[in-house]
């Protein structure tokens, strides 16, 4: 029986007419701005014109432009979330949590858990009415 070679995912394949046409639009709002902020009023109906048909109308054309930019993406979102998040944990929450202990705040009520037999549940028999759910929050 003879094996059928495997199939190598194409680079393009993820990409949809959706994504494309998305793509499509988001490049014609940039060289619009950037048009703008040059001086160049001159040519931006034309481009936003041609560039549209593009996008709505043919958007497959637009596909390994639109593939490269997805991929610079994910690449970016994998090198920016660390480097933004790990900061803000230790720049703001870390201190943060620090100062509530030092302060001795327990709004979890961590330090009576498990004294006692009772449920660590706070009972609350509250009976709502109407003025409870206009600010819910």
């Amino acid at each position: 029986m003879r094996q059928r070679p495997l199939k190598r995912p194409s680079v393009f394949s993820g990409i949809s007419k959706l994504q494309n046409m998305g793509f499509g639009l988001v490049v014609i709002l940039v060289l619009a701005v950037y048009a703008c902020l040059r001086g160049d009023a001159g040519r931006i109906p034309v481009a936003i014109v041609t560039l549209s048909l593009i996008a709505l109308v043919c958007p497959s054309v637009l596909t390994p432009f639109s593939a490269v930019w997805h991929e610079l993406s994910r690449i970016l979102g994998r090198i920016m979330t660390p480097v933004w998040l790990v900061p803000t944990y230790f720049l703001i929450i870390t201190p943060v949590g620090l100062l509530r202990r030092i302060f001795g705040k327990d709004q979890m009520q961590l330090r009576q858990f498990g004294k006692s037999r009772e449920s660590a549940l706070t009972d609350r028999n509250h009976e709502y009415t109407k003025d409870d759910f206009i600010n819910t929050f």
